[in-house]
């Protein structure tokens, strides 16, 4: 726990940071002095799995040698990733790839622009590395790629020269998604 929480406002706030990587579960008690004695709360506290972002050095993975889909405007499609990966600590064999730019591994949607997350509307377990109104049906593929042998098997998802809605200019972008290190790289 670092720094004393004490306010003068008599709210008690701090923050812990655990020793080491992965699930932690800790328990808290916490005692507060009152004009008449003591009052004693306990409760358990569980640390989410958390990514983080940094720049690395990308190697292009060319999927056009893979598995097209032929996606409608706001359309998705399941596909099967081949390996089990984990995504905030649940186990996923499966994904759904949406014609807007993001994989999830939850519902389909039609989300077509940015929203804030985590969000009451879908989706909320979004991968995106380009999320935006895209329309593949005017222009573009999208592709899979399954690579490699157990345990170092990887999944790539790009989209390919796809015009955003009602615009002319493509883009092209990619996720591949790793088994061996959970990793997932734009």
């Amino acid at each position: 726990v670092h720094g004393d929480g004490a306010a003068t406002d008599g709210i008690y706030a701090n923050f812990w940071m655990p020793a080491n990587v992965g699930p932690v579960v800790a328990t808290v008690t916490v005692t507060h002095a009152t004009g008449t004695g003591s009052v004693i709360r306990a409760g358990t506290i569980r640390q989410r799995v958390t990514y983080r972002h940094e720049a690395v050095a990308y190697q292009w993975v060319d999927a056009t040698g893979g598995t097209a889909h032929a996606l409608a405007d706001d359309g998705s499609v399941v596909v099967p990733i081949g390996f089990d990966f984990s995504f905030y600590g649940v186990t996923r064999g499966t994904l759904r790839i949406n014609a807007n730019g993001f994989i999830t591994f939850g519902p389909d949607t039609a989300a077509s622009g940015n929203q804030r997350l985590p969000d009451p509307a879908l989706p909320n377990d979004v991968v995106a590395p380009f999320w935006d109104d895209l329309d593949p049906s005017a222009g573009g593929t999208v592709y899979t790629l399954a690579q490699g042998a157990v345990p170092n098997r990887s999944f790539t998802v790009a989209w390919v020269g796809v015009r955003r809605h009602g615009g002319t200019d493509p883009v092209t972008f990619e996720v591949t998604l790793y088994e061996d290190s959970g990793k997932i790289v734009f």
